[in-house]
């Protein structure tokens, strides 16, 4: 694994953006202890933390040399309810190994998307992704030039486009009439305001009989509406304002602004690839506004990718809103786009045939459910059937073989894997370590004074390790969350509401959280054996301990 980070490249310019990554952390992290004591990480934990502080039984990076039979009966079995496999259920290693072949099939699709990407910018001498640009005029537009022609198939805005009907129409119709409403519904309807993260307000609002939330962000972008319409559309584009986005099919085309298309995005760790199948619908008004609307569908051209979870209900796409208006912020002159209104206006105001008006919506009667409001997708051509030929015998020579079977590879696919023996087993560091809540507490409590007798580090250290390194904006928080040397970095605001810097921890996917308070002398944590999409348990538990104790309230960012 080691080699591996070795031979990897930084997907950004280093020292521009920060970026948590859990493996590649954990590995440099164990690599250098290795190296330096000539020890197994895993056995260096119990000799010089876990032993120390008593916890042998219940600290343990990895259950080798005959732990995990030892403990057995007191491991937690891990489960979930949003990755690969059934809700707790353990692969087996036949399981594994074709997780193993679905993961080298998504390596090989990223790596031929990144390949059509550096060779299309080479064609067009464009800029690198991670460097300042402009995105809507063209490259060597200056802030008084005229703006340069560019291809776009709406000459007049809003456009006047021809919208074929289909089977889908009373869906599209009720779609459009919801996503409308909920765009400017209030606390009436049950929104609330969330968070303000970015000068983007989050609302979040309960969907009745269901688990799920809707969440809706509100902003406001300092461009034309077709300026923003073309940054969302434009295929090359999309990448720009969603690092996630991996690669979009088109399945089916009605017409110009009705698609039914395949939305795939990479894989966060623990989380597998994702993909959408959806129905996507742009309407257009007559003021200049549109509503793009998608709605997850079956569709038998669009089946289960192998290595991927499809998905029914899109996350954090109100924060796209920052990104997009960032991109848009760098473009100088918008003459273009005002000159396609003003051949709006000239379209309006002479006689036209009914085919060249801009087209209207009748209300229509239909059914819709758990729709998605998103921002406009994008839609690439599908890769020819020769490159997709030759990428299939490629996966299936690689497939082939198992000399480059590495296990810890399987972590970004599913996390049940932790259930399987042989990874129990595995000393995977930060990744794989076994603790009660009672010893995680207890390691962050010897971190800022002595338990039993031990200190683990000293206070000069502990002072450097607490050092603001960097912030990275996570999320739909309010505040980046800051980063010291291993630690997350929180405050405390005192019942007076005074905000005091101190507290250090890890708050993880999933709702575990350990961390000390040195300003009140106190250390907690909570361990779960359910994954969740949010942290809201653990965040009540730890804000009711702090209730009772009359400590204020802990702000984990």
């Amino acid at each position: 694994m080691l080699e591996i980070i070795q031979e990897a490249s930084p997907d950004t310019t280093p020292g521009r953006v920060t970026r948590y990554h859990i493996l590649s952390f954990g590995w440099l992290v164990g690599g250098l202890v290795e190296a330096i004591t000539h020890q197994p990480f895993a056995a260096w934990v119990q000799d010089n933390i876990a032993k120390p502080l008593g916890l042998e039984e219940e600290m343990s990076i990895g259950l080798g040399d005959g732990r995990l039979e030892k403990l057995q009966s007191r491991i937690a079995t891990l489960c979930n309810g949003f990755f690969v496999s059934p809700d707790g259920e353990t692969p087996s290693e036949d399981e594994l190994r074709r997780m193993m072949q679905q993961l080298r099939e998504i390596d090989q699709t990223q790596k031929q998307i990144e390949l059509e990407e550096e060779q299309r910018r080479e064609a067009q001498g464009a800029e690198a992704p991670n460097e300042p640009h402009e995105v809507l005029p063209a490259s060597n537009q200056t802030k008084s030039g005229p703006t340069p022609p560019v291809d776009d198939p709406f000459e007049v805005w809003p456009p006047a486009c021809e919208i074929k009907s289909t089977q889908y129409d009373a869906l599209i119709e009720k779609l459009q009439r919801e996503v409308e409403h909920e765009c400017f519904a209030g606390a009436e309807d049950g929104w609330t305001l969330h968070s303000r993260p970015r000068n983007i307000e989050i609302y979040k609002k309960s969907m009745p009989g269901s688990n799920a939330i809707m969440v809706r962000g509100n902003a406001d972008i300092d461009a034309p509406p077709a300026a923003v319409f073309e940054v969302m559309r434009e295929p090359t584009k999309k990448g720009q304002w969603n690092s996630q986005f991996a690669q979009l099919d088109v399945v089916e085309e009605f017409d110009e602004v009705t698609t039914i298309i395949r939305d795939e995005y990479k894989p966060i760790w623990p989380v597998s690839g994702r993909d959408f199948c959806m129905l996507q619908a742009v309407r257009f008004s007559a003021d200049g506004s549109y509503i793009v609307s998608n709605k997850s569908i079956e569709h038998p051209d669009c089946p289960a990718k192998p290595g991927m979870v499809t998905n029914a209900v899109a996350t954090d796409q109100p924060l796209a809103v920052a990104n997009i208006r960032d991109l848009l912020a760098n473009v100088q002159d918008f003459s273009r786009y005002e000159t396609m209104l003003q051949k709006q206006r000239l379209v309006e105001a002479a006689p036209t045939d009914e085919e060249t008006a801009p087209p209207t919506l009748a209300p229509a009667n239909g059914d819709a459910s758990d729709f998605e409001p998103e921002g406009g997708l994008s839609m690439p051509e599908a890769r020819s059937d020769a490159q997709a030929l030759e990428a299939a015998n490629t996966m299936e020579a690689e497939a082939d073989s198992t000399s480059d079977f590495d296990l810890s590879r399987l972590l970004t696919a599913d996390p049940c894997i932790y259930n399987a023996p042989m990874v129990r087993r595995a000393c995977i560091p930060s990744a794989n370590g076994h603790f009660s809540a009672r010893a995680v507490a207890k390691f962050y409590a010897s971190l800022v004074g002595e338990v039993d007798g031990v200190r683990l580090l000293d206070e000069a250290t502990m002072t450097e390790a607490c050092r603001l390194q960097a912030s990275e904006q996570m999320g739909m928080r309010d505040e980046p969350m800051r980063w010291g040397l291993g630690f997350q970095k929180y405050t405390r605001q005192l019942p007076n509401g005074k905000q005091v810097d101190g507290p250090f921890g890890h708050l993880g996917l999933g709702g575990s959280v350990g961390f000390a308070d040195p300003t009140c002398e106190l250390s907690m944590a909570v361990s779960v054996n359910r994954l969740a999409l949010d942290r809201e348990c653990s965040e009540r538990l730890v804000q009711t301990v702090y209730s009772a104790l009359g400590l204020g309230e802990l702000a984990f960012a």
